[in-house]
């Protein structure tokens, strides 16, 4: 499911929310980082979990570049 939800908060600030929601009867999950408009958006609003995911995909394809030069 695409649908999912991420609460904002402080990197000094842990934040246990145990209940669930719910649309449609339906449970929508909680997640600590999601990809938004191209921007991978984590519960701090860091730029970490961006660039690690960006690095990944560079690294990927300048080995293939490598591979077929």
């Amino acid at each position: 499911m695409k649908t999912n939800y991420i609460l904002f908060h402080d990197n000094n600030r842990n934040i246990l929310v145990d209940s669930c929601l719910h649309i449609c009867n339906i449970p929508i999950t909680r997640v600590s980082s999601s990809i938004f408009l191209g921007v991978l958006l984590d519960e701090h609003l860091t730029w970490l979990d961006h660039i690690h995911y960006n690095e990944s995909k560079v690294s990927k394809n300048i080995g293939l570049l490598s591979r077929i030069s």
